[in-house]
């Protein structure tokens, strides 16, 4: 895979990772990605997950009743990495 490819794929997974991997361990287990890589997108998909969240409980559009196991699965897959 080109630099160019793979720099275009990582911008991708961090605008919107559940479009790339249907769970966190997907994610994980990508040899596409560095440890270091895959830590910051896990943590990025994290923050989406709590402001989705956050905006439910303020009765704004929000996640659904799976976003707080989503949280739980990337908590899980961040705490491989580390």
């Amino acid at each position: 895979m080109t630099k160019n490819v793979e720099k275009q794929l990582f911008k991708q997974a961090a605008y919107d990772p559940a479009a790339l991997f249907s769970s966190p361990y997907d994610l994980v287990n990508d040899p596409r990605f560095s440890q270091n890589q895959k830590i910051r997108l896990l943590k990025s998909w994290a923050w989406d997950i709590q402001e989705l969240l956050v905006a439910e409980d303020e009765n704004m559009v929000g996640g659904n009743d799976s976003s707080g196991d989503l949280l739980e699965d990337i908590q899980c897959a961040l705490g491989r990495l580390s």
